[in-house]
């Protein structure tokens, strides 16, 4: 497990585990495990024939790893709901789930992040980076906005703007380019940090290399000027309503004006090319 605490799915892994080494559950496995573990040992031997009988042994785990298993919509949209304090039922009823228990099975098996929401450094570990890496299509998936707007705004926020940042490769753009800008940020940050003279003058000339690297997306240390960019993110920007006419438009505050100029989800700037 890496950073101070576990990923989402570490019940599941540790399932995984149970059954990879033939193992029994201990004494501090608690109770969706030890389901899950006979879910998954009848699973993987399971044919077709015997699938509806597993569906009904286990209707709750059955549609949670359904949709585990599934790069969608949504899975995307139930994980960025468990991202806010919403209750389970509710996302039920707003996601159309016919299995009353799934949503939460899935919280507890492959999803269980909400304990660890005050931890920036959780955030960044283990939801947004993650959903920042998932390239589901050409241009990307939308994964990653709809999970920051759920940690950054709120259900109701989320709900408002869901067919937009989902059907318009826009929304997926705007926060490409945002993380983007502050990626550069920082690489020119880094290089300019030093007076130039006559003792470092190779030294920044190789910063210098290496911000052209990130600004092409190379670099050895791309995944880290990422990750700092995604923390940069997380503190500079805000959501916020725009009443009364438009209340159900959302504005990202904190951007610098020359990256995304009074950004917001309903009118958003074309990217340079």
């Amino acid at each position: 497990m890496s950073g101070l605490h576990p990923p989402p799915n570490w019940r599941w892994l540790r399932v995984i585990e149970i059954v990879d080494t033939k193992s029994r559950p201990s004494r501090t496995d608690d109770a969706i495990i030890v389901r899950a573990v006979g879910f998954l040992q009848r699973k993987r031997v399971a044919d077709a024939s015997r699938m509806p009988r597993l569906k009904q042994d286990y209707p709750d785990i059955y549609a949670a790893n359904h949709a585990y298993e599934g790069e969608s919509e949504d899975r995307w949209v139930l994980e960025a709901s468990l991202c806010t304090e919403v209750t389970h039922e509710r996302i039920t009823k707003d996601c159309i789930i016919e299995e009353p228990d799934a949503v939460n099975a899935y919280a507890q098996l492959f999803f269980d992040v909400r304990p660890y929401l005050a931890s920036h450094m959780y955030i960044r570990m283990h939801i947004l980076q993650p959903a920042l890496r998932n390239r589901s299509t050409e241009a990307g998936s939308p994964d990653f906005a709809l999970k920051f707007v759920a940690l950054k705004a709120d259900y109701e926020i989320l709900q408002d703007n869901l067919d937009f940042i989902i059907d318009s490769p826009e929304s997926n753009r705007i926060f490409m380019l945002a993380k983007n800008n502050k990626t550069q940020q920082l690489g020119t940050e880094a290089v300019f940090a030093l007076p130039l003279n006559k003792y470092n003058a190779l030294e920044i000339l190789d910063r210098a290399d290496a911000l052209d690297a990130i600004r092409k997306g190379e670099g050895e240390n791309m995944q880290e000027m990422t990750a700092s960019a995604i923390e940069l993110l997380i503190t500079s920007i805000e959501f916020s309503r725009r009443l009364p006419d438009d209340a159900n438009d959302i504005t990202l505050d904190g951007l610098e004006p020359r990256s995304i100029e009074n950004a917001e989800f309903t009118e958003i700037p074309k990217a340079d090319s």
